[in-house]
């Protein structure tokens, strides 16, 4: 998430087919997925 100047406090997340969790979980668990650069794109499908 890029915010310019500003910033964004992200408290909770929801991946696709799960649940409502806390920011901080998620990120414990994916640490992977939130690295600095990583991009959310959509997927592909056949």
């Amino acid at each position: 998430v890029h915010c310019g100047a500003g910033q964004l406090l992200v408290e909770s997340l929801q991946l696709p087919g799960g649940k409502v969790l806390r920011a901080a979980q998620v990120l414990a668990a994916r640490a992977d997925q939130f690295a600095v650069g990583n991009r959310f794109e959509p997927a592909l499908h056949e």
